[in-house]
């Protein structure tokens, strides 16, 4: 598999802000965009502003019933969001 965006994570280093590189914690070859960012980034417990949204709109208009949320929501939401909200129901149980 050799071409411009298959790049094992052997290959990759990542320069932090102190000068000293580091390669991935993950795999990047076949990985998503969003996970090699978060670990580049370092953006792995940041809130997302559709989290907040979602939270907001279930405390509104289901009464924090997520399961409701869940059927009403799923062929509106994209997977993170019903990913994101399937996480709340098991953290609620």
């Amino acid at each position: 598999l050799k071409g411009k965006w298959t790049i094992q994570s052997d290959y990759i280093h990542i320069l932090e802000e102190n000068c000293e590189s580091r390669q991935p914690d993950i795999e990047t070859l076949g990985n998503s965009l969003e996970r090699i960012t978060a670990d580049v980034f370092g953006d792995k417990v940041t809130e997302k502003p559709y989290q907040e949204m979602i939270d907001q709109i279930i405390e509104s208009k289901y009464s924090n019933n997520i399961d409701k949320a869940i059927d009403e929501l799923s062929d509106e939401l994209g997977s993170k969001a019903i990913s994101y909200l399937y996480a709340k129901k098991q953290k609620k149980q």
